[in-house]
């Protein structure tokens, strides 16, 4: 399902069973995996990828060139700087801010910049 508001490249790429809400951006060569939960103004910028059951929260952020894991959840107005990693599983908390690479899995993350404050079980 995609809004007629959201605007998606033509050269980005999508799997199947995605929702696409308004006024979502997906930009040049994006990838978005399958069964995926792209909210209202979420932003996906140039080459950014993201896995297979991921939530994009309302206005957040995936910068060029960086990667979701798989079902990962990225608040509202969470951002991910640009050319990062994050590890499947893993929580960024509403506005959160994330500066750095994350290669472990089901971790929570919060504040500018965001740090870890658990690790699910």
């Amino acid at each position: 399902m995609i809004a007629p508001s959201s605007f998606i490249d033509p050269s980005a790429i999508l799997g199947e069973g995605n929702v696409i809400c308004p006024q979502a951006f997906l930009g040049p060569c994006s990838r978005v995996g399958n069964n995926n939960l792209i909210n209202t103004s979420a932003l996906l910028e140039h080459e950014s990828l993201i896995g297979n059951h991921c939530h994009m929260g309302p206005k957040s952020v995936l910068s060029g060139r960086s990667t979701l894991g798989n079902s990962c959840f990225i608040g509202v107005g969470a951002q991910i700087i640009d050319q990062l990693n994050v590890a499947s599983g893993t929580i960024i908390g509403a506005g959160g801010c994330l500066t750095k690479n994350i290669s472990d899995e089901n971790q929570t993350y919060v504040g500018v910049p965001a740090k870890m404050i658990k690790l699910r079980g």
